[in-house]
C-alpha cells in the first residue's frame, strides 16, 4: 500500500510533508524521510532513557522536536505526574499535525505537566532555564537536516550553550540514525561524560539508531 500525502508546510525554506497509511505516518524533509511510525523502537528508548538516567525524582525536560509524538509519548508514559515536560516544536504545522491526527494515540488529553512550545528548542536552551534533562530530536543525528539554525547545536559553542541550560548533573541526550566520532570529541572537549548508546533489534546484530549521552559534571 503506498503512502498518501496529507499536507505540507514550508519552515525556513524547507519543506515539511505530512503522509499516511494504514493508521500510521511519516514525516519528511524537503523529500528525506525523517520519521516514521512503523520505526519508532529508538524514539521509545529515547524516552524511556531519559526518565530512567534523570537524577532528579521531579525532573524538569526539555524536549527538542515534537515530531509524530513517540518520544513525548513515552517520556510522559515513564514520568507520570512528577516533574514538568516541555516540548519545543519549530514548526507550527507539525504541532497541528501532531494535534489533528497523532496526539490521540498516546493521550485523551494532553497531561497537565506537559506544555508545547511553538519554538525554536536553541532559544528555549538559552532562555535562562536550567533542566535536569535536554533530548534533542530534531534530525537524524548532530548535523543540521530539518533546520539550518540545528548546526549550532553540535558546535562547541553550542554545547557551552547546552551546559548552561543544565542544572547539576543535568544530561543531554541525543538520537541519531549513524555515530559521530567527532561530535563525542567535541562533547569530551567542553567538559562533557559522553556515551554513545547503539540501538539493536533482536535477531540483528548492527545497530540501526544511535543515542548520544552528555553528563554535566561539576
Amino acid at each position: 500500500m503506498a503512502w498518501t500525502h496529507l499536507d505540507s508546510a514550508t519552515v525556513a525554506s524547507h519543506q515539511f510533508d505530512l503522509y499516511h497509511r494504514d493508521g500510521r505516518y511519516m514525516i519528511r524533509v524537503d523529500g528525506l524521510e525523517l520519521m516514521n511510525g512503523y520505526n519508532h523502537e529508538s524514539e521509545d528508548r529515547l524516552g524511556e532513557m531519559a526518565v530512567s538516567l534523570c537524577n532528579n525524582p521531579h525532573p524538569h525536560i526539555l524536549l527538542g522536536g515534537l515530531g509524530l509524538g513517540y518520544t513525548l509519548g513515552r517520556i510522559a508514559q515513564n514520568l507520570g505526574t512528577r516533574g514538568r515536560i516541555e516540548v519545543a516544536e519549530i514548526s507550527a504545522a507539525v504541532m497541528g499535525w501532531y494535534r489533528q491526527y497523532l496526539q490521540a494515540q498516546f493521550f485523551e488529553e494532553l497531561p497537565g505537566n506537559v506544555t508545547l512550545h511553538h519554538a525554536d528548542v536553541v532559544a528555549m536552551i538559552q532562555s535562562g532555564t536550567r533542566y535536569d534533562m535536554i533530548i534533542l530530536d530534531v534530525d537524524n543525528g548532530p548535523q543540521a537536516l530539518s533546520q539550518n539554525s540545528n548546526h549550532f547545536l553540535y558546535s562547541t559553542q553550542g554545547l557551552q550553550a547546552l551546559w548552561n541550560g543544565l542544572a547539576t548533573n543535568g544530561q543531554v541526550l541525543l538520537w541519531s540514525s549513524f555515530e559521530s566520532a567527532h561530535f563525542l570529541e567535541r562533547a569530551v572537549d567542553a567538559g562533557y561524560q559522553a556515551s554513545c548508546f547503539p540501538q539493536t533489534l533482536a535477531g540483528r546484530e548492527t545497530p540501526f539508531h544511535y543515542i548520544y549521552c552528555l553528563v554535566k559534571k561539576g
